[in-house]
C-alpha cells in the first residue's frame, strides 16, 4: 500500500488516526494495501498448502510472521 517502506514512528507522527485505525482494526486498510484480515487469509492458504516433512524457510517481514504465527 502507500505506506511501503515508511516508518511507524513517522506514521504515527504524519497519519495517527489511519495508524489508529489500522492497529485496532484487523479488517481496515487506510494505506490502500492489504488489511491485516486478508493477509492471515494469504498465510493461511499458504501455510496449509505446504508439505510438512520437511523444513521450510520463508524470508518475509514482521506482518507477515505475525500472521503466520497467529495461525499456527
Amino acid at each position: 500500500g502507500n505506506w511501503r517502506g515508511k516508518r511507524l514512528h513517522d506514521l504515527a507522527r504524519d497519519l495517527p488516526d489511519e495508524l489508529g485505525t489500522w492497529i485496532g482494526d484487523p479488517s481496515a486498510s487506510p494505506h490502500g494495501g492489504e488489511s491485516f484480515e486478508a493477509a492471515m487469509r494469504r498465510v493461511g492458504t499458504w501455510l496449509n498448502a505446504l508439505r510438512h516433512d520437511r523444513d521450510i524457510v520463508a524470508i518475509t517481514h514482521a506482518p507477515i510472521v505475525r500472521a503466520a504465527v497467529a495461525q499456527a
